[in-house]
């Protein structure tokens, strides 16, 4: 599977990947692949190249898995860089990654133990099993319980199944220079070799999800506080206060996996102070939480219910700290006449946000207000109503794009924000005086 790699810094590392099918993680060389549009993040490639160094390949040619509206589902010739012919097409995938995150995460913490180069852990398993299950380690605390308000229990971590373990890999720099130049893919292959041979590769392999915990020293040889793939099923975190010591940062990289990139405000990416997928220590927005099948709408708004202007709706909506269920509004704005644009067209997300419950540290920009964010129209709309009939439990073809959710306002209780470029007014009347339940 084609996987992003976000690793938070501008490095020339590689940062497309192939995730295989036993889960190792092949890189591929930046200066010769860069994925056409039809090509999309979470595509299954069957891909053949040449090994460059560092374990780092060049493509050559590569086959996508593709899926029509009336089920068919074949390997398809994409792109040859010499003349090549194949009649070995492997067998069809079985269990594609899904955006949504609607059950509990089998969940292996692998924390290094390169003590041998000089660099030893910096935590042990208790500490590591208190940071994701809490003290009492049944997962009603620490970020578990982040995930589990954030989705309204719908997320979160089996405590039962989850396990941490310090794992050593067998050597320093082998393939060559791992650690000197932080090479990520062979860290991962080299500790996940470590941790099959620790507790066998059937119990490695009931897992879900796998997280690397770095020894404190090679924060400055790997210069990202954490990274990860996406889609995937493996974070990176450094031992640090921006890294596996930050829960937000934790579940930024969680959500990488299921296909959530950052969010912006105001032009400037990780600038949204209001979502953990940018800066802030609050859950999702409503633009986040609905992708991963924590939320649903209250409406869908477009020309229909807004037929002419200077027409008025109202809706009821909860604050979103206390319910997933029509807690938010969707607006398709095809009263536009760039609605249609594929670089222009946007659609809007609307929740009322208060600083309690997943949320009790968001700041006076955001709550107690209604937050209003933009996404890509026509990649939010190939998601949320694919134009072919969805095969099986396949995702839609947009269902790891890059939405871009920016902030655009917060409104507060009494006032009205004029968004001209939708040429909307929105206002907000909280029905309580005890805090905007």
């Amino acid at each position: 599977m084609l996987v992003h790699a976000d690793l938070h810094n501008s490095q020339n590392d590689p940062v497309w990947a192939i995730s295989r099918d036993d889960g190792a993680i092949i890189p591929l060389d930046n200066t010769t692949f860069n994925p056409p549009p039809e090509v999309h993040v979470g595509a299954y490639l069957n891909l053949t190249g040449e090994l460059l160094y560092d374990g780092i390949v060049r493509p050559t040619a590569y086959d996508r898995f593709v899926c029509s509206g009336f089920g068919i589902c074949s390997w398809t010739d994409s792109w040859r860089k010499d003349p090549y012919s194949r009649d070995d097409y492997p067998s069809d995938p079985s269990t594609p990654t899904s955006p949504k995150a609607t059950s509990p995460q089998r969940l292996l913490v692998m924390i290094l133990n390169y003590s041998a180069c000089g660099y030893p852990p910096g935590v042990n398993t208790s500490t590591v099993r208190s940071l994701f299950l809490g003290p009492n380690g049944d997962g009603t605390a620490g970020i578990a319980l982040k995930y589990s308000q954030c989705s309204y229990g719908t997320f979160g971590i089996d405590a039962l199944s989850f396990r941490a373990e310090v794992v050593a890999p067998s050597s320093c720099n082998t393939p060559a220079n791992t650690l000197e130049t932080c090479k990520w893919w062979n860290i991962a292959n080299d500790a996940d070799a470590a941790a099959k041979s620790l507790i066998g590769a059937a119990t490695y392999n009931a897992f879900t999800h796998f997280a690397y915990v770095l020894p404190p020293g090679l924060q400055y040889l790997c210069p990202w506080p954490s990274m990860s793939l996406l889609p995937g099923q493996k974070i990176w975190l450094q031992t640090s206060s921006q890294g596996l010591n930050r829960w937000a940062a934790v579940m930024q990289m969680t959500l990488h996996n299921y296909g959530l990139w950052h969010s912006w405000k105001n032009g400037y990416e990780f600038e949204d102070y209001s979502s953990v997928m940018g800066s802030g220590e609050a859950c999702p927005s409503a633009a986040e939480t609905s992708r991963l099948g924590w939320a649903t709408p209250a409406a869908t708004i477009n020309s229909t219910i807004l037929p002419t202007t200077g027409t008025w709706r109202s809706f009821t909506l909860p604050a979103s700290y206390l319910s997933g269920r029509a807690n938010h509004l969707r607006l398709t704005p095809n009263w536009l006449t760039t609605y249609n644009s594929s670089a222009e067209g946007k659609n809007l997300y609307i929740d009322v946000r208060v600083a309690k419950g997943g949320d009790e540290t968001l700041g006076s920009l955001y709550a107690p207000k209604l937050n209003v964010h933009e996404v890509n129209a026509e990649l939010d709309n190939n998601y949320v109503t694919p134009t072919q009939l969805p095969v099986g439990y396949w995702p839609p073809t947009d269902g790891f794009s890059d939405r871009k959710v920016s902030f655009v306002s917060g409104v507060s209780t009494g006032t009205r924000a004029e968004l001209t470029a939708y040429k909307l007014v929105v206002t907000w009347h909280s029905e309580y005086s005890d805090g905007y339940r």
